[in-house]
């Protein structure tokens, strides 16, 4: 299970559990009750409105990044577009290159039929 879920999980299992401690305080007025069921509501909400929207902004995020490898060259994926003009290589298939310009959208590798592909800008 993601470790975001769970935390998401556990918030909202205590938050439930301090609701239903409230509600089942005697003597409290109804007002009282409503007013907090209303805030625990709402903190809930929040709490997996962040949940939903985290995974999405790392992603969005992610596909923005131009990614350096080890040996300091330059890598980026499939679909992003080139920050540097040159020829590139397919991390998996060194036998296929493309040559891009800056703006270009990176395509996929023709290699094994076509695949998503990280490509390496070579020196």
């Amino acid at each position: 299970m993601d470790k975001e879920l769970k935390k998401s999980i556990i918030i909202t299992a205590a938050l439930v559990l301090i609701l239903i401690i409230i509600l089942l305080i005697p003597g409290r007025k109804v007002a009282v009750n409503i007013i907090s069921l209303v805030v625990i509501i709402i903190l809930v909400a929040l709490v997996w409105v962040r949940h939903l929207k985290c995974p999405i902004l790392k992603k969005g995020g992610a596909e923005e990044v131009v990614e350096k490898v080890e040996d300091d060259e330059l890598a980026t994926r499939t679909g992003r577009p080139c920050e540097k003009s040159g020829t590139y290589v397919c991390s998996v298939h060194p036998d296929r290159s493309v040559e891009m310009e800056v703006g270009k959208r990176f395509p996929p590798c023709q290699g094994d039929g076509g695949h998503s592909a990280i490509w390496e800008l070579q020196g």
